[in-house]
């Protein structure tokens, strides 16, 4: 009698240890099972973190993105967007690569619709960690992190946009 309790006591300390530890670590990993993410760039010599951030899927075309928008004046938003494949991958890529596209827009007076900067366009991404990090009830989540580069023309005129040390990471979920 006194060896199983002996056993019951140890069993239930186990138990309780290894419950322990798990709540340590699975408060961190619940926080990360989020849509949520950060996008930042020296925009034109200026050191730009993007305060609004977006995460997009784009179910069509079998991508996601990362939109970041900056109010610049009352009438004025400038927004870059970021967009890579659904299916994970890392390495480097530009905009003519299947699924990969850096976009630079600037949208005047809370129009949906603005100019972009796409003549002569240029873009670079380097996608450095792209992952599965868990699933919460019906939803896969991933994980994307890298870096890019943008530059271009506006349509119109001459005036350029030239994005360099551009960093994104962002949390998205696919539902099944």
């Amino acid at each position: 009698m006194k060896q199983n309790y002996v056993k019951a006591i140890f069993l239930l300390g186990l138990g309780l240890a290894m419950a322990c530890s798990n709540d340590d670590v699975e408060p961190e990993k619940q926080n990360a099972l989020e849509v949520s993410g950060s996008i930042s760039g020296v925009v034109n010599g200026k050191e730009v973190n993007y305060p609004e951030v977006k995460v997009v899927l784009y179910g069509g075309s079998n991508t996601v993105g990362i939109v970041g928008s900056d109010q610049v004046h009352e009438d004025t938003t400038n927004q870059v967007r970021v967009v890579v494949p659904l299916e994970p991958t890392t390495g480097t890529f530009d905009h003519s690569d299947n699924g990969f596209d850096v976009n630079y827009e600037v949208i005047t007076f809370n129009n949906e619709n603005g100019y972009g900067f796409n003549r002569e366009k240029t873009s670079q991404i380097d996608v450095t960690d792209y992952k599965e990090i868990g699933t919460k009830l019906d939803t896969t989540f991933y994980r994307v992190k890298g870096t890019f580069e943008r530059y271009g023309m506006r349509n119109m005129n001459s005036e350029t946009i030239n994005i360099q040390n551009g960093e994104f990471d962002f949390v998205y979920g696919i539902w099944f």
